[in-house]
């Protein structure tokens, strides 16, 4: 079956640690320099987003902030408390949940949720539990989201910002 749409599960950026309470840490000037990478080989790849399914928690949309901005994006966002720490279960109920002519769904959000959720739906064993701003690409076959499964997903690719920080 043809790929009929893209979903693109990116980790926040690298947020500061302590000071704050968790929900509300933002990004390190690191984490929004690899966002921005990330963002920019996205575009370059044509991996834009129509739609930004996003945690609420600061880090996640300083993330979706510099991304959209970097990508030259014009995707809504939509903020979802749900994905804040969400588990693999309910990232995958966001996604199914996606609006059926969304073409190409993104989602932002958080560890361990992401690399559970990444490893499920392919044999892709994710470097370094799903990396800060590591962007995982998959072809989607279903025709719905909400039949979105392990047999109907493949892994096209992942950007890891480390990968990028010596040449991009």
């Amino acid at each position: 079956m043809a790929v009929a749409k893209r979903l693109l599960l990116l980790r926040h950026a690298r947020a500061e640690r302590g000071g704050a309470s968790d929900r509300k840490r933002p990004l390190t000037p690191a984490g929004r320099a690899d966002a921005v990478r990330v963002a920019r080989q996205a575009r370059e790849h044509g991996w834009l987003p129509d739609l930004i399914l996003c945690s609420d928690s600061q880090r996640t949309r300083e993330t979706a902030a510099c991304f959209a901005e970097s990508a030259e994006c014009q995707a809504a966002i939509l903020y979802d408390e749900a994905l804040y720490l969400g588990s693999d279960d309910a990232i995958l109920a966001a996604v199914r949940g996606a609006p059926e002519d969304v073409g190409v769904l993104m989602v932002i959000g958080h560890n361990p949720g992401f690399a559970s959720l990444a490893q499920e739906l392919s044999d892709f064993t994710v470097p370094d539990e799903f990396p800060a701003a590591g962007l995982a690409v998959f072809e989607v076959t279903a025709a719905a989201w909400r039949e979105v499964a392990a047999e109907t997903v493949r892994l096209a690719a992942f950007v890891s910002p480390d990968d990028l920080r010596d040449g991009t």
